[in-house]
């Protein structure tokens, strides 16, 4: 993921359409679009509203930070962005996400708007309640904390 203040104001959210303004806060995933490779960008509300846990269905997809192979049926959490889906393991959700929340906090108080609170709550995520007890105890000692929850 990439995430850091929109560099001109032309950019915009993949999620709700709306264009992410000059100085914004944005995150990136890439996706490949028109021939080519792309950053897919959206405001962090929007990038947080699209994670969903799933299960994998084949055995032969890969975790997109560290390349582990996910086991069939294994729970995967998945982020999307246009037509791009990264799927994650729970354990690689601290390093993945920490920079994300990292950058949402160092924003002044006057720059982030009431759209852009953190909201890292598993429970809210699509597929949640599919995960076992066990799943969900897993799941949440993974997710990075943010003093904003």
């Amino acid at each position: 993921f990439k995430c850091g203040p929109a560099t001109t104001g032309r950019s915009k959210c993949r999620k709700c359409l709306k264009n992410i303004g000059k100085g914004e806060l944005r995150i990136g995933l890439q996706a490949f679009i028109a021939g080519r490779v792309s950053n897919t960008w959206q405001h962090p509300t929007c990038f947080l509203e699209n994670i969903e846990i799933s299960r994998d269905k084949s055995g032969r997809s890969h975790c997109k930070a560290s390349g582990k192979a996910f086991e069939k049926g294994e729970p995967r959490i998945s982020f999307h962005s246009h037509t791009a889906v990264a799927h994650l393991k729970f354990d690689a959700l601290p390093d993945t996400l920490a920079p994300v929340v990292k950058e949402i906090e160092s924003r002044q108080p006057s720059q982030i708007s009431g759209k852009d609170k953190i909201r890292l709550d598993p429970s809210q995520w699509t597929g949640f309640d599919t995960l076992t007890d066990s799943e969900k105890i897993s799941l949440r000692a993974h997710i990075p904390v943010a003093r904003s929850c």
